[in-house]
């Protein structure tokens, strides 16, 4: 069963250089008790979607439907559906306390709250935010404001979370704790969720799905096993010290799948090997070239390996 259901939907804005297209012809699915990674560059199209999802936004074109309510014609109703925290934590209020925001957020969406008193408990337990329920929210760290914000999201118990980077700035010890809640999320009480994110290891450990966008179009929709399937084969990964410059067209002369990630201090090659080049190989290249090599090993592409594939070459991946 499809709880999000996206058919062709387009996004355009007028902009004073003209008109700016930011989702273009999307058309996905996501499935109850799933937990979908949505990926891509800033200003890729996901925020765009999300808000449409949302009903923040109308589509310029195409439909969306949430548990087979079109958002369009009945957002109200649709929205009943979907717990949402965008862009940080702007749904809660700073003044109040924790209760107070439960309290309030459940107003809001018409439920009385001593209605959900149990389940905001629970909430706030969770979240590792019961010893300060009472306190005011801008005495919070901006992880206990986050947990807050998820908290507010959830007041009315939705079937769908839609969450947009839930754990950007947050310490090691606050990030952990969402990470184990969207698990919690997924695991123990069914929720769809629709995750954000640029930390593509915390995609990889906690989705079974992932789409990816690029200058508004979906470019990849698979599943992570799928993604690894497509892209199973081992490659020869090699950090090195040079400029782009002097290596660029060697790469690509030499190896012209192969894809280059400059950080500040190096180079990092990953060279599809399929058997072929093998280790020796690939040092025996690299020590004719103006550059140092700072390690060499076989590996398995990561996440962020094949989303780096994708996006640098997108036809072949939709």
């Amino acid at each position: 069963m499809s709880t999000i259901s996206i058919a062709q939907v387009s996004k355009a804005f007028k902009a004073k250089s003209g008109v700016v297209h930011a989702v273009i012809d999307l058309s996905m699915q996501v499935d109850q008790g799933d937990v979908l990674g949505f990926l891509g560059p800033n200003g890729a199209g996901k925020t765009t979607t999300i808000k449409m999802i949302c009903g923040l936004m109308l589509p310029s074109q195409g439909e969306i439907h949430v548990r087979d309510i079109n958002v369009r014609t009945h957002r109200r109703q649709a929205m009943t559906h979907i717990g949402a925290v965008l862009e940080g934590t702007r749904n809660i209020y700073w003044r109040l306390s924790p209760l107070q925001n439960l309290a309030y957020s459940a107003r809001l969406k018409g439920i009385r709250a001593h209605s959900c008193k149990a389940w905001g408990e629970v909430l706030l337990k969770e979240l590792d935010l019961w010893s300060r329920r009472h306190d005011p929210v801008r005495e919070f760290s901006r992880g206990m404001q986050q947990k807050t914000a998820i908290a507010c999201a959830l007041i009315h118990d939705p079937p769908i979370v839609l969450l947009d980077e839930p754990t950007l700035g947050l310490d090691i010890n606050a990030a952990v704790t969402v990470k184990q809640w969207i698990k919690t999320l997924s695991t123990q009480y069914g929720k769809t969720l629709i995750l954000t994110t640029h930390q593509l290891d915390l995609a990889e450990e906690l989705c079974q799905g992932i789409a990816i966008m690029r200058q508004g179009r979906k470019v990849a929709d698979h599943t992570v096993q799928e993604l690894r399937n497509l892209h199973r084969k081992e490659s020869v990964t090699a950090r090195i010290s040079a400029t782009p410059a002097e290596v660029r067209a060697k790469v690509r002369r030499q190896w012209p799948e192969a894809t280059m990630r400059h950080e500040s201090d190096s180079i990092t090659l990953a060279i599809p090997s399929d058997g072929k080049p093998s280790l020796a190989a690939v040092a025996a290249v690299l020590d004719q070239w103006p550059c140092d090599i700072l390690s060499l090993e076989q590996s398995v592409p990561s996440l962020e390996d094949i989303f780096i594939q994708v996006i640098d070459n997108p036809q072949q991946h939709v």
